[in-house]
């Protein structure tokens, strides 16, 4: 299993499915927009193209992150005008990745007729993925689940309230995970 089949496994196979007569449906932005019918000569590009999306939003995300914790935790005092600066940066990446994703959909033909349902999108994703994924969502997210209880326990003892509130937020995160992974073998299982 090469880092290309985990992106596709992870992401991509999200973001392009089948539908019912067997097109390709292109999702640039997910839940967030509509569909677009995506030739099959073009799907190869796409996917190359959301594959790059997706490595050069965990690079700069992470360096970012990484950036974003060092100010933090320098122990000098950051101006109004220094958080106004970090919080612009991390909008203007947020929107430079959303304006990318969104340009893929160019010249293709948007879906007509009602948007999925949240779960049906979901249930769709879910089928779209390998079973590795399945187990990897459940036992990470069981994994992350007791690495944030003992994280809030760390930061309760410490009255370090931002640690409990990176805690709780993982704690959120690592319930969906788990729980996605979970329907998903149920799903596989039961089809």
């Amino acid at each position: 299993m090469g880092l290309k089949s985990i992106f596709d496994g992870l992401y991509i196979d999200q973001l392009i499915q089948k539908n019912e007569q067997g097109e390709f449906i292109l999702y640039p932005h997910g839940l967030m927009g509509r569909g677009y019918i995506l030739p099959a000569e073009r799907e190869p590009a796409i996917r190359q193209r959301l594959r790059l999306t997706m490595l050069l939003s965990l690079i700069v995300g992470t360096s970012y992150g990484l950036f974003a914790l060092r100010v933090i935790d320098s122990g000098q005092v950051v101006s109004p005008l220094g958080w106004l600066l970090v919080i612009a940066t991390a909008a203007l990446l947020v929107g430079g990745i959303l304006f990318y994703q969104s340009r893929l959909a160019n010249g293709l033909q948007p879906l007509s007729g009602p948007q999925p349902s949240t779960g049906e999108w979901f249930r769709r994703g879910r089928r779209a993925r390998p079973a590795w994924t399945y187990w990897f969502s459940a036992i990470a997210g069981v994994v992350l689940l007791l690495m944030s209880v003992a994280a809030i326990a760390v930061g309760m003892s410490d009255n370090d309230y931002f640690i409990v509130g990176c805690g709780v937020f993982l704690v959120v995160v690592s319930v969906l995970g788990a729980w996605d992974g979970i329907l998903g073998l149920k799903e596989r299982g039961g089809g």
